[in-house]
């Protein structure tokens, strides 16, 4: 059975697919998406939604996960899933420069197969105060979406260039990463390093949920 934090963590994912759904339905009012686009959901790799052409990252608030690489333990091992290495480079290079998978290889032990044992076994390791620009390697690196827009905080650009023209300001987040042992579905459970943002510079002076946000477009 799932933890009772899991299903606390269900329920904040929910409430985030809900924003995604409002943030898309704003941008297509306002002729900024294709109207008859969907949002990622839960996918993965999928950007949220579209603005004027350029794939957009949408958050909850400043408390969601900012990307995820995925652990596995290979042959008395660990080390980033192939998948992993291959999807998300740039971030899987981000986490071993700061020293997370060495971190990983000293603290944590062979897994049990067991979720209660290796959860209290292994627990969380932190790394604090990575690049300001890690986001932006997950993100607009890694899954080619260089906008982002955070509940309470606004629309930003991911990189110093701006390539749908938007004007917004560049997101200069306070970053780290926190290993940990996490179901995965149902039934099975897998070891993940998330990225968080503990502050954000300055809330931005674009929003998509303002009334003021730029008039529609006509490129659809």
């Amino acid at each position: 059975m799932i933890p009772f934090k899991e299903f606390l963590v269900e329920a904040y994912a929910k409430a985030g697919f809900e924003y995604e759904a409002k943030i898309a339905n704003i941008l297509k009012k306002k002729g900024l998406m294709p109207k008859n686009a969907k949002v990622a959901g839960s996918s993965g790799s999928d950007a949220d939604a579209t603005i004027r052409g350029c794939s957009l990252e949408i958050k909850l608030n400043k408390a969601a996960g900012f990307g995820q690489a995925e652990l596995k333990f290979v042959d008395g091992v660990w080390q980033f899933s192939p998948q992993t290495e291959k999807k998300y480079p740039a971030t899987v290079k981000v986490l071993t420069d700061a020293g997370m998978l060495d971190r990983i290889k000293t603290e944590w032990g062979t897994p049990t197969g067991d979720y209660n044992t290796d959860l209290k076994a292994m627990g969380n390791k932190y790394i604090e105060n990575l690049p300001t620009d890690t986001v932006a390697a997950h993100y607009a690196s890694d899954r080619s979406t260089p906008y982002i827009q955070i509940g309470g905080f606004g629309l930003y650009k991911l990189t110093e260039s701006d390539p749908c023209k938007l004007g917004a300001p560049l997101f200069v987040p306070k970053v780290y990463a926190r290993a940990r042992v996490k179901y995965r579905t149902s039934t099975s459970y897998g070891f993940l390093v998330m990225l968080g943002v503990r502050s954000i510079n300055s809330v931005s002076n674009f929003d998509i949920e303002s009334p003021s946000f730029p008039a529609p477009t006509t490129d659809k």
